[in-house]
């Protein structure tokens, strides 16, 4: 059986292997580094999981990858495993970093519904399942409308181009400056949106106190069957009039996105 075996596998031995061009190796490690860091931003930036389907984002980070493949510069050495996945991870983080700007306006929105008792008016949100405020979702679109107008998505793609520049495929590597920039800018994000919300802090906590000396003062009054709607109104005077600052704060947010993902590759 083993002569029958070896008779039969002869013919194969004398068929020529295809020889697989080490040029082309390199080329689609490349591109399948730059895949990596690309989907890596465009998993959660700038539309998010919930808003545009999985199909949609996977789309266009195969699309900006093939784009920037002419221009990036060559693989670095190393284990392409451990560069594939260096890649996903330093993209997914620089993608969280991108986001603090507008992530920012969004936890300022929160803060003022929940502080103005504008958290009434709340929403079920579709894809997430989850209850949302109409004041944050409204701000939160209106940020994303900002953000494609100024310009922020050519912006982060050619910012993203900038970052192979610095840091080539292959190169890229989670470091403890990484953890410290995100920290740095987490902290950045709950100061922006304490500036966000701060208006309407200040309108609820006067109008609360305000009600609160009235029922020191005269306690058969019945004062506080009127607080949540002064809080209701003064809360829509002082969004309307904080219009105008508002949208300069989501102007430079959407602006920064794109410095914010470079801080990741050495600054920007």
């Amino acid at each position: 059986m083993t002569n029958a075996l070896a008779l039969a596998i002869s013919p194969l031995q004398n068929i020529p292997l295809p020889v697989v061009d080490s040029a082309l190796m390199l080329s689609v490690q490349k591109l399948a580094l730059i895949l990596a860091r690309t989907a890596g931003l465009f998993s959660i930036f700038p539309l998010g999981v919930e808003v545009v389907p999985a199909r949609v984002r996977t789309a266009a980070a195969i699309v900006v990858a093939l784009a920037l493949f002419p221009v990036a510069p060559p693989v670095g050495p190393g284990s392409f495993v451990l560069q594939l996945v260096s890649e996903g991870t330093v993209g997914l983080l620089a993608a969280v970093l991108a986001w603090v700007p507008l992530g920012a306006i969004d936890a300022g929105m929160q803060i003022a519904s929940v502080s103005s008792g504008l958290g009434i008016a709340s929403l079920l949100n579709p894809a997430t399942e989850e209850e949302v405020y109409a004041l944050t979702e409204l701000f939160s679109f209106t940020s994303l409308t900002i953000f494609f107008a100024v310009g922020g998505h050519q912006q982060l793609i050619l910012a993203l181009a900038e970052s192979l520049q610095r840091v080539p495929p292959g190169s890229a590597r989670f470091s403890a400056d990484s953890l410290r920039a995100v920290t740095y800018l987490g902290s950045e994000l709950l100061v922006l949106s304490i500036q966000v919300a701060a208006p309407l802090l200040l309108v609820s906590l006067a109008v609360n106190l305000a009600t609160s000396l009235v029922a020191r003062a005269a306690p058969a009054v019945n004062i506080f069957s009127v607080t949540l709607v002064a809080v209701l109104l003064l809360g829509l005077v002082m969004i309307l009039r904080g219009l105008p600052g508002v949208a300069v704060i989501i102007r430079q947010a959407a602006e920064s996105s794109a410095s914010h993902f470079l801080l990741e590759f050495g600054g920007g």
